[in-house]
Parts: C-alpha cells; sequence; structure tokens
C-alpha cells in the first residue's frame, strides 16, 4: 500500500513539474549593434561596390590574429566569402575576377 502511494505521489510530481515547464516563459536575448542606413549612405561610406557570383563560403572563425576565442580581445565571428567579380560600380577591387568579402565586422 505505502509503495503504491509513493508511486502515484511521484506520478503526480512528475506531471506537475511536466506541466509548469511547459507554461514557463522561453525568452532568447540576442544583443548588437546594427547601424541602420540608407541606400545613399551606404554607397557613400563604401570604398569598393561589385555585382558578382558567390563561389564559396569559407568556415566562420574568430576575427582575433589566432583566429580562437579570448578573454581580452575583441570576440566577433566572421566569415568569409568568395567573390567571382562580374561588374565594378565603384571603387578598385584588390583583384579585378575574385575577392574575398568578409561578413560579419
Amino acid at each position: 500500500m505505502l509503495f503504491k502511494r509513493i508511486i502515484f505521489l511521484s506520478l503526480i510530481a512528475f506531471m506537475f513539474g511536466v506541466l509548469t515547464y511547459n507554461f514557463l516563459p522561453r525568452t532568447t536575448v540576442i544583443s548588437a549593434q546594427i547601424p541602420l542606413l540608407g541606400k545613399r549612405e551606404l554607397v557613400n561610406e563604401s570604398a569598393v561596390i561589385i555585382y558578382g557570383k558567390v563561389l564559396d563560403i569559407y568556415k566562420s572563425k574568430w576575427s582575433n590574429s589566432n583566429f580562437q576565442k579570448g578573454e581580452n580581445i575583441p570576440n566577433k565571428i566572421v566569415t568569409d566569402v568568395l567573390v567571382e567579380v562580374k561588374k565594378v560600380y565603384k571603387g578598385e577591387p584588390y583583384d579585378k575576377k575574385e575577392i574575398i568579402v568578409r561578413a560579419g565586422n
């Protein structure tokens, strides 16, 4: 009789826990600062503007010199993208055929 009572109370406690967990708010916090710029501002502040085709997306890495997460150094994750240059709209890219664009800075 005592064993059945323990099992019954354990089941009730388990069900209460599951119900409570399902009703808890799930909040994801993302913190970033992305300046909202218009098309004219983006064009004016860009040194080079090209039209091209993405050839390869390389593995993401940390932006510091060792490409590792550090304690007292900037910790941004960046991804290099290889782009085939089709047309240059502004400036002079360092290569007329293919360039690497660093995304995430």
